[in-house]
C-alpha cells in the first residue's frame, strides 16, 4: 500500500453504508473520496458521485449497497487491483457462488466479507465458553433473533420485501448465525429450513429457522424474523452446564450434577456471569471490524483465503437448504427436507 492516506470509495450511502461512512471518516489512515450511488441524490456532506471510474480509482472499495447487487459489483470490480470490504452475503445464487469461488488466490486475498458479528464481545464470551470444562462438551446451540422492521413503513417497497430473488431474513440475517455455527463448530453435515410469511402475503419470507446438525454432532436452532418483537436470545448447552445470553446478562451455569434438598436434580447456579448489550456490541464489533481491514490494507498485508472461502460456504448452505415456493399465503409454513452437505 502506498504511504499516506487510504483513498476509499464507498458503494451505497444510506443504513449500513451510512454506518460505514461514518467510521471510515473517524479513521485517521482514511480519505473518504467517494461514494457511490447509482441514482440522482444530493448531499453536500458526501462525496456523492455516479461515475463508477472514481470507484475504480481508489486503494479500497466497500460493497455496502443492497444485497441483491454485491455480487453484480465484484463482477464490475474484476479488474481491480485494490481491496474490497463487502458486507455480507457476497452472492444471492449458487451461480454466483461458484463464480467466486473460482477466484484465484490473490483477489481472495485482497476481498473481505464482513461478518461483523465476529468482532464482538458476544462472539469472544461465545467462543471462550464453548471449550470451557465447567460447560462440558457442547450439545446443542439455540439462537433466537428478531425485530418487526416488515411491520414498518419503511419494510414495504423497501428491496428487503421486493427482491425478487432474496430468501429473506434468513438471507439477509440467518447468515451471520450460520457461519457463527460454522466457524465455532466446524463443517456442517446437514441443514434444513423452514420459512413463513406473517407480516405479508407475498415476497422475501419475513420469519423462518434453520436447524444444523454440524459434524462434531451438535445440533444448531438458528431462529430469525422481522415480524416479532425485539428479541435476541442465545443458549449453548453442554453435557456439564449451560451458558445463555437475553441480550443484557451472559451467564455461564453448572455443575450437572446440582441438587436440591430432597436430593432431586435442581438448576445449575450462575458461576459466571457478563454484561452485554446487543445492540452497543453489534456496534462496537462493526467499527472493530472496519478498523482491522483498514490496519490489513495499511500495513500491506493479505487476508486469510480460508476466511473467504468460508463465507461463501455459510452462503452456499443457505442457498441450497432453502426453498420459497412460487405463490404464497399468509403464515406460510415452508417445510424442506434435510439437505446433506
Amino acid at each position: 500500500m502506498r504511504h499516506g492516506e487510504i483513498r476509499v470509495a464507498v458503494i451505497g450511502k444510506s443504513n449500513q453504508a451510512a454506518r460505514h461512512i461514518t467510521l471510515l471518516r473517524q479513521h485517521p489512515d482514511v480519505r473518504l473520496e467517494a461514494v457511490f450511488y447509482p441514482k440522482e441524490a444530493r448531499d453536500p456532506g458526501l462525496p456523492l458521485t455516479q461515475d463508477f471510474s472514481d470507484v475504480l480509482r481508489c486503494d479500497v472499495v466497500v460493497i455496502a449497497s443492497p444485497t441483491p447487487t454485491h455480487a453484480e459489483y465484484l463482477e464490475r470490480l474484476s479488474s481491480f487491483a485494490g481491496y474490497v470490504l463487502i458486507e455480507k452475503p457476497a452472492v444471492s445464487d449458487l451461480a454466483q457462488t461458484k463464480m467466486l469461488q473460482e477466484w484465484d488466490k490473490d483477489r481472495k486475498a485482497r476481498t473481505r466479507v464482513n461478518f461483523n458479528l465476529l468482532h464482538s464481545e458476544l462472539f469472544a464470551r461465545l467462543r471462550k465458553v464453548s471449550t470451557d470444562e465447567r460447560l462440558g462438551e457442547p450439545m446443542a446451540l439455540d439462537v433466537h433473533t428478531s425485530h418487526g422492521l416488515a411491520f414498518s413503513s419503511s419494510y414495504k417497497g423497501s428491496w428487503r420485501s421486493t427482491a425478487g430473488s432474496s430468501l429473506g431474513v434468513l438471507e439477509t440475517v440467518g447468515v451471520h448465525f450460520v457461519h457463527m455455527a460454522r466457524t465455532l463448530f466446524g463443517p456442517i453435515q446437514c441443514a434444513e429450513a423452514d420459512v413463513q410469511w406473517m407480516a405479508a402475503t407475498q415476497g422475501p419470507p419475513d420469519t423462518g429457522v434453520f436447524r444444523l446438525l454440524m459434524c462434531r454432532g451438535l445440533r444448531a436452532t438458528l431462529r430469525h424474523s422481522y415480524a416479532a418483537p425485539y428479541l435476541n436470545q442465545f443458549r449453548l448447552l453442554g453435557t456439564d452446564g449451560y451458558w445463555e445470553y437475553d441480550g443484557v446478562r451472559a451467564r455461564l451455569c453448572a455443575p450437572r450434577d446440582t441438587f436440591d434438598a430432597e436430593g432431586r436434580f435442581a438448576t445449575p447456579p450462575v458461576v459466571e456471569e457478563h454484561l452485554i448489550d446487543y445492540a452497543r456490541s453489534w456496534r462496537e464489533s462493526l467499527g472493530r471490524a472496519v478498523n482491522d481491514f483498514v490496519i490489513t490494507v495499511r500495513d500491506g498485508r493479505q487476508f486469510d483465503t480460508s476466511e473467504f472461502d468460508s463465507a461463501l460456504e455459510a452462503m452456499a448452505i443457505i442457498l441450497k437448504s432453502v426453498s420459497i415456493p412460487a405463490a404464497t399465503e399468509p403464515s406460510l409454513t415452508k417445510g424442506v427436507a434435510p439437505s446433506c452437505l
